[in-house]
């Protein structure tokens, strides 16, 4: 054991670089992160978008729902109109 050790250290200090096995591995390594990543922020982005979606939602029933208790008390020209909803 000790002795295959040694021939190792001894191949691996001879060594100047990389092999392209090496670097290929590498390669695959980072474009798995990459994928997984860009999965990752598609996700967010979609999940952001319903999100946005869902407050103009929110904001613009309550809008109509304070628009249509005030229109008794609103003259003609602040009425809240189907154009502005």
């Amino acid at each position: 054991m000790k002795i295959l050790l040694k021939k190792f250290m001894l191949r691996a200090h001879n060594r100047s670089g990389f092999t392209l096995v090496e670097v290929m591995v590498v390669g695959v390594i980072l474009g798995v992160l990459m994928l997984a990543f860009t999965a990752y922020m598609y996700q967010q982005a979609r999940q952001n978008q319903a999100m946005v979606e869902k407050n103009t939602y929110d904001q613009t029933a309550n809008s109509v729902i304070n628009a249509a208790g005030q229109v008794d008390t609103a003259e003609a020209s602040e009425a809240l109109t189907i154009d502005q909803i």
